[in-house]
């Protein structure tokens, strides 16, 4: 076995996703710590032995990791003086001694460019990278050992490290797993050279390729009870976008409707039944297919109701490729329209959300109870009362529908228990051609034993409609 050691010694970590600049990696994908031992043996000029050991590293599989949870910390932009590729030499055609020119060098006199500086908070400092089946020889290990006692910071040069080989690791929380949501970068067969190829190419600026592979993981929570957890028929595993224009919930349907349109645009042809739900004749889908929800700011007392972003939810049922195919196709949506009501700019959103409502720990975590956040739309319209008894009996029959237990208490109302939620009726209807419309209703659903989300129930389910948060934790 072998098992890397990383210690935050600032208590913070200073890194950004590969795809964006601006949102923080937790936890650090274990390229970053490949690439932070390579270059600490050529800064080092480090011996063959080392160099025998970071080949050999790059063949084994992925590791597993032990890293804590974390928050994340606000990432404004900021104007910084740019770097000066003309700093330790003369500018052309002038003497060394031209003060003018070599003064603008200095960071005051250069222009500013924006940047940000994600990073976030880890509850323990320390990382654990562990390589359970690898067996190093001593001459590996040694060399190992000599290449982790030169690495000095792990991402941004602000992320000050210790780095050692440890002998006796925690047990790990994530864990490779083809069936897993989160995606990390780890090294393969070549990667050293892959990156010394780039060194040469860009001379230490910033790369534009990266020289890494990718890998699903799993997380696995040692808190959760042994006995099978109640699920409902959706997935935990989400893909993530992030709205650039500011909506109210009450956007919800023409936002869902479009990113569905724009992913059967931009996706396999003909559209499969698993994201259309209709079949190849047009009719619809009597399979479970995907979903989509609006991930707002509300819950809080400063929540404001705008929608943060929108998440493609899959059936568990579905294999691993339907999840990897959608995240493909994400990566080609730039723009929703909405016909007159405007449009808005998304994309797919990497690595740890900076924002609670952009992480699907938030509206799937355990819990009892219950509330929606978008209305449910009933099944059928009540006959008497549309708060009453009948409309408990539909909503129950709609959770049995999806997978879920018989609530142990129903209650339907107007207004949500979830603050900057809309009043039902604010919600438009979708209007399908020979059908009456539909009624709205916000519920709040206390089960016997705790569920885990997401939770997606009544006829609008696939388009935002019928979503829940958790109220109180088990």
């Amino acid at each position: 076995m072998l098992a890397i050691e990383v210690e935050f010694l600032n208590g913070r970590c200073y890194a950004a996703t590969h795809t964006d600049r601006g949102v923080s990696e937790w936890p650090p994908h274990p390229s970053r710590l490949f690439s932070a031992l390579v270059a600490a043996f050529h800064e080092s000029d480090g011996s063959a032995i080392e160099r025998a050991a970071l080949e050999w590293l790059e063949q084994q599989k992925p590791p597993t990791l032990a890293a804590s949870g974390c928050s994340v910390r606000e990432c404004p932009e900021v104007f910084v003086p740019v770097n000066d590729a003309t700093v330790g030499r003369p500018p052309k055609g002038k003497a060394p001694g031209d003060y003018l020119k070599l003064a603008s060098l200095l960071p005051e006199r250069r222009g500013r460019q924006p940047r940000r500086f994600p990073s976030v908070t880890p509850a323990s400092p320390i990382v654990y990278f562990i390589w359970r089946e690898a067996v190093p020889g001593d001459a590996v290990y040694a060399a190992l050992v000599s290449l982790c006692g030169k690495v000095a910071s792990l991402g941004h040069s602000a992320s000050l490290v210790r780095t050692t080989v440890n002998a006796d690791p925690p047990v790990p929380n994530y864990v490779p797993d083809d069936e897993g949501a989160l995606f990390l970068r780890t090294p393969t067969l070549g990667q050293l050279q892959g990156l010394e190829e780039e060194f040469q190419i860009h001379q230490g600026i910033r790369q534009h390729t990266l020289a890494t592979g990718f890998t699903a993981y799993r997380v696995v929570d040692s808190t959760k009870p042994d006995h099978p957890l109640i699920h409902s028929l959706f997935s935990e595993r989400w893909v993530l976008f992030r709205c650039r224009n500011r909506l109210t919930l009450r956007a919800t349907l023409p936002l869902c409707t479009a990113l569905r349109d724009a992913l059967m645009k931009h996706g396999p042809q003909p559209p499969p039944e698993w994201l259309s739900g209709h079949t190849p004749d047009g009719k619809p889908s009597q399979q479970d297919h995907a979903a989509f929800i609006p991930l707002a700011d509300v819950g809080h007392w400063h929540a404001q109701g705008h929608v943060l972003g929108v998440a493609v939810v899959l059936p568990s049922q579905l294999p691993a490729d339907v999840w990897a195919t959608i995240q493909t196709t994400g990566l080609k949506v730039r723009r929703l329209t909405f016909g007159r009501a405007g449009a808005c700019e998304v994309e797919v959103l990497p690595g740890v959300p900076d924002r609670d409502a952009l992480r699907p720990r938030t509206w799937t975590r355990r819990a009892l109870t219950w509330a929606s956040v978008t209305p449910v739309v009933l099944d059928r319209y009540p006959k008497k009362d549309p708060y009453g008894e009948e409309a408990v009996a539909i909503i129950r029959a709609a959770c049995q529908r999806v997978g879920l237990p018989i609530p142990m208490a129903v209650t339907v109302t107007a207004v949500s228990q979830v603050l900057a939620v809309p009043v039902a009726s604010e919600f438009p209807v979708r209007a399908l051609p020979g059908k009456p419309h539909r009624l709205h209703v916000h519920v709040q659903l206390e089960f016997q034993e705790a569920v885990v989300g997401p939770i997606l129930i009544g006829a609008g389910r696939y388009y935002g409609y019928g979503l829940f948060r958790p109220l109180k934790e088990d």
